[in-house]
């Protein structure tokens, strides 16, 4: 520590010596110290200007240090805020991406099956009279199985949702993907 103090030293003679020779005063410069004690670091704004004697020579200088430590300390943690600030911006452009993808998921698996009621209905609806009783029966438990998955799919979205709002456990489960790919295939064969 007591060597870069001297070389710090130096370095602040030096710049006083180029401040004789040329005459050219230097104004706020910043310059930080380091104080033994507490190995805290002090920054300071350093202005130095030259006096002349009367035949026009540099006689010395007059020396002002303003302690601005608590601006560079608060500079630093707006920096380190606006770092913070980023990264919680970029999370949050990701997470709506996210978002958006998931939006768009659900509405692609919301439509199969709604578009599978509709054409179901629709082709009841217009040739109601054609159907005996046992086709009717039929194409209704098509009809109602179809209702019932898409209901399955809200309440899991519904899950989902309470689940991301952390207003219930996480509590994973097996599925039987056998029998969920026979319902779906069921839902399309109708």
């Amino acid at each position: 520590k007591d060597y870069g103090e001297t070389l710090k030293a130096f370095k602040f003679l030096a710049e006083e010596a180029a401040l004789f020779a040329s005459g050219q005063p230097i104004y706020s410069k910043e310059v930080y110290n380091v104080f033994h004690e507490h190995d805290d670091i002090y920054w300071f704004t350093s202005t130095k200007v030259p006096f002349w004697n009367m035949r026009g020579e540099v006689a010395g200088l007059v020396g002002i240090n303003h302690d601005i430590t608590d601006r560079k300390r608060a500079e630093e943690q707006l920096r380190a805020a606006h770092e913070e600030l980023r990264e919680k911006n970029a999370q949050l452009h990701h997470l709506n991406a996210s978002k958006d993808k998931f939006f768009s998921i659900i509405a692609h698996d919301l439509r199969s099956p709604f578009t599978a009621l509709i054409g179901l209905t629709q082709v009841l609806a217009e040739n109601i009279e054609r159907y005996t009783q046992a086709q009717l029966k039929s194409n209704l438990e098509k009809l109602q199985t179809s209702a019932e998955q898409v209901f399955s799919l809200l309440e899991n979205l519904l899950t989902w949702s309470r689940i991301q709002r952390g207003l219930m456990e996480y509590a994973p489960d097996t599925l039987p993907l056998g029998e969920i790919s026979a319902m779906i295939c069921d839902v399309f064969m109708a």
